[in-house]
């Protein structure tokens, strides 16, 4: 999570008979440029009777937790639970659940005498936080604020190729160069539909595009029906963003082109600059990056050898009962989302409901095989399975 924290809020009223102090407050804040954000609403919502506050955004004392609030549904109407929070300077407001529950992670709450600490105000995204200053990560969004708020990002020339920076939403990227970049666009073939329920017809319409030579046909997808050919939209920045999965919590790194970096990037503390050749490697490879030359495009079928090693391994699987097959489709192309299952008390293979008794039955029938792409830069790319086999 970033939280920004600025350097001054601005503080609207309604008056509410439902709090404590008679004022419920809408807080929003200035940014970088000195321009309030979500103004618009805020003056929507503020009852411009009651005069408005600004307050300079230092660490202050003396919030008190009052009560929650919403929480129900009323017709199609949801109300979001929140926590009313007592700022000491006289009014109240609301923070989510969420908010109030990371509060409680680093302070305590005194019947009586409120939140325990100072607290400043923050904002993620949209969001209005309350931010302990006791928080362990008090100090990393007061840096990056401040980075923020006297303009410290990196310039495009500044970029240094291996070198890993930091977005303003805390993720890491490594940065490796800068190239063209290649959109696909695609062209299919239209049809419409003028039949009935119970008797459905389609009549041809036609290209969505008018064809000509730049439309090529990728055999691998919809080889009947779809066109496809690169806009090269000139030089982008190239990065790889360092994600963490959701399910395992390991490392994975994305490819993440883009056509500015204007206020986006700090430099970061951290180094990955050991993982450049691997990334590198793998950002050639991509078709936005070089541009498949579906002319030359292969369609390759795997020998009988490859496929038999590959069965008799998940044969011999204890933990997993399915393997990934791909098979050719005159109308779609490479088809691979259906995987090949073997059925140990069967001793048999099955594949979309259909059962084959041995390997060889299921290879003559299945006809397994890839399509392999070459890339402008001469690179290639593989559609389907292949089992490491290339021909």
């Amino acid at each position: 999570m970033s939280i920004f924290i600025p350097s001054k809020i601005n503080v609207g009223y309604q008056n509410r008979t439902d709090t404590y102090t008679g004022k419920l407050a809408y807080i929003i804040y200035y940014d970088e440029r000195g321009k309030l954000r979500k103004e618009t609403s805020w003056q929507n919502w503020r009852d411009k009777k009651i005069p408005n506050n600004e307050y300079e955004n230092v660490p202050t004392e003396g919030f008190v937790l009052n009560k929650k609030v919403g929480g129900y549904k009323s017709d199609w109407n949801f109300r979001q639970s929140y926590s009313r929070i007592y700022d000491p300077r006289g009014f109240e407001f609301e923070i989510t659940i969420d908010n109030l529950l990371w509060i409680l992670e680093c302070c305590s709450s005194i019947k009586g005498k409120g939140l325990e600490g100072e607290f400043v105000y923050g904002f993620a995204g949209k969001d209005l936080i309350l931010v302990p200053v006791d928080s362990p990560d008090y100090q990393k969004f007061i840096t990056q604020s401040k980075a923020i708020q006297d303009n410290l990002f990196v310039k495009g020339s500044e970029l240094v190729v291996g070198v890993t920076y930091k977005s303003r939403d805390d993720t890491e990227y490594i940065y490796l160069g800068r190239y063209d970049y290649y959109k696909k666009e695609e062209n299919y073939f239209i049809k419409k539909f003028v039949g009935s329920l119970y008797s459905p017809r389609y009549e041809d319409v036609g290209w969505e595009y008018p064809l000509d030579d730049s439309w090529q046909t990728d055999i691998s997808y919809k080889p009947k029906t779809y066109r496809f050919r690169y806009k090269n939209m000139g030089r982008y920045y190239w990065f790889a963003e360092i994600c963490t999965s959701y399910y395992s919590g390991e490392k994975y790194y994305r490819i993440s082109p883009t056509k500015s970096v204007s206020k986006r990037f700090f430099r970061a503390e951290s180094n990955h600059q050991d993982k450049y050749s691997e990334l590198y490697e793998k950002m050639i490879k991509l078709e936005t990056f070089s541009p498949i030359k579906y002319s030359e495009s292969k369609l390759i079928y795997i020998p009988f050898d490859i496929f038999e090693q590959q069965c008799k391994k998940l044969q011999n699987d204890e933990k997993n009962d399915t393997m990934g097959v791909s098979v050719y489709n005159d109308n779609y192309g490479i088809e691979r989302y259906t995987g090949l299952s073997y059925n140990k008390q069967k001793a048999n293979f099955c594949r979309n409901g259909t059962d084959f008794s041995t390997i060889k039955e299921a290879y003559d029938n299945l006809k397994p095989c890839f399509v392999k792409h070459f890339l402008e830069n001469g690179e290639t790319l593989i559609e389907g399975y292949n089992y490491g086999y290339e021909e």
